[in-house]
């Protein structure tokens, strides 16, 4: 019994980290990811490489948007893309925000609603 309960813990164990282990960030799986808002999406795994490895603030938006794509959303100087949705005891919403000025990235940031 003993056997079996540590076989499947640790099955869904490895499933969990499969799933969930970051990803160096891939334009071209970027792109391709399925995305829409609070929709699972390989995005969601690339995220944290992408922000701390990729944009720098002072980046021209124009490379920025040719890294990205066009944002899923844009007002007032941020741009929004989504990125993911986590699995909770409620959905999680996973969106990535870049604050602009003068046509110049400045921050950027992963957010999640919960």
């Amino acid at each position: 019994m003993l056997v079996a309960v540590t076989a499947l813990v640790g099955t869904f164990g490895l499933r969990y980290y499969l799933a969930h282990r970051s990803l160096s960030f891939d334009r071209a799986r970027w792109l391709a990811a399925s995305h829409g808002y609070c929709a699972k999406s390989e995005r969601g795994r690339m995220a944290d490489d992408l922000v701390h490895n990729h944009l720098r603030a002072g980046m021209p938006l124009t490379q920025v948007r040719r890294l990205l794509g066009r944002p899923d959303d844009s007002a007032d100087g941020v741009w929004s893309y989504d990125v993911n949705q986590e699995e909770g005891l409620l959905a999680i919403c996973v969106y990535l925000e870049l604050h602009t000025h003068a046509g110049r990235l400045q921050h950027a940031e992963v957010y999640r609603d919960y």
